[in-house]
């Protein structure tokens, strides 16, 4: 593959980064694009267990107050704030049964489509009512 010998940092479908400092508790949910990517060193990749738990359930709760609370009892703030991979090991995750997961996760994405297509319709009608006093 790669020489140097950057296999162990290449990224997987459904990983899932966290920022261990500067935006410390940033989640990314790595989807496959870019192909062949690899993570940075300020960067926590959790691997999951997909007969354990769904990513899609897991990266919505890091949105979640219940994980930005851990996020700011665990972090260190020096000249940048930090949060470490041995302190990542202590966030409870709420675990329903799998199947409950992924009706959950699947509500959560229906829930964010709307969200978006709300979102531009409201774009659009402030598009229009900024074009009204030039019509007038």
């Amino acid at each position: 593959m790669n020489p140097k010998g950057d296999e162990k940092y290449e990224l997987k479908e459904d990983d899932i980064l966290f920022a261990r400092s500067g935006s410390i508790g940033r989640t990314f949910l790595y989807s496959g694009i870019p192909p062949k990517a690899v993570f940075a060193s300020y960067l926590i990749r959790f691997r999951l267990k997909d007969e354990i738990i769904d990513p899609l359930w897991l990266f919505p709760y890091t949105h979640s107050a219940q994980y930005y609370e851990f996020i700011e009892a665990k972090k260190h703030i020096l000249s940048q704030p930090n949060i470490n991979a041995q302190e990542y090991k202590l966030l409870l995750i709420p675990l329903p049964p799998l199947p409950e997961q992924r009706r959950i996760a699947a509500k959560i994405q229906e829930l964010m489509q709307e969200v978006e297509r709300a979102r531009n319709a409201c774009e659009r009608q402030l598009e229009a009512l900024n074009a009204l006093p030039q019509t007038i």
